[in-house]
């Protein structure tokens, strides 16, 4: 891959303007399909989401789901019904104590798991999805 991207890059990306981290967003095949549309050719809009969950595990739990789309964001926080794998916390950040989901410490608003979901279908119709 030539151009702006090295391989480092790639895997660690900067965070976007709004904090939410765009590690898993960057792939190749992205930036290959971005370069070959023409500047003239209307592109369709992109939506990138990124969702933490409470381990790998067949049930696992959404803790977060964020989204972005050109200069609309999306961040959203819920609280699990069980407990989040020591593994899940070191890479996220995220806990749970006491019925309440924290990072790095700070209590954090959650949203309902159904609302979340309104929330997220929401942002993809303002999107023009």
């Amino acid at each position: 891959m030539s151009g702006m991207w090295s391989d480092r890059s790639l895997r660690t990306p900067p965070p976007l303007t709004d904090g939410i981290n765009a590690r898993h967003l960057c792939t190749g095949a992205f930036l290959q399909q971005e370069q070959m549309q023409s500047e003239h050719e209307e592109s369709p809009p992109l939506v990138f989401f990124d969702l933490e969950t409470t381990g790998l595990s067949r049930d696992c739990e959404v803790v977060q789901l964020a989204a972005v789309s050109s200069s609309h964001s999306l961040n959203l926080y819920i609280l699990p019904r069980g407990a989040m794998e020591r593994g899940a916390s070191r890479v996220t950040g995220l806990r749970v104590h006491k019925n309440a989901l924290y990072l790095h410490q700070r209590p954090l608003l959650c949203t309902p798991p159904t609302e979340a979901l309104l929330a997220f279908l929401c942002f993809l119709r303002m999107c023009d999805l």
